[in-house]
């Protein structure tokens, strides 16, 4: 099933489509849903922005969400 990944926009609604951002197969954030990237599975999509911190743990950027097509 693929998935694509979407988040707030930090200046919230003074971004076109509602605030909300695609991240783009180049690495950026789009507000174009026609610029998704789309990975094969959520797992995939979650290794793409992952942040890895020093002491182990991972974190995703702020608002992220995974989501199924």
């Amino acid at each position: 099933m693929p998935y694509h990944i979407k988040k707030s926009s930090i200046l919230s609604d003074s971004v076109p489509t509602d605030g909300i951002l695609y991240y783009t197969e180049n690495g950026n954030w789009s507000n174009k849903y026609s610029d998704r990237a789309i990975f094969d599975s959520e797992e995939n999509a979650k290794l793409q922005v992952e942040i890895r911190r020093l002491h182990g743990s991972v974190e995703y950027p702020k608002g992220s969400q995974f989501i199924s097509e």
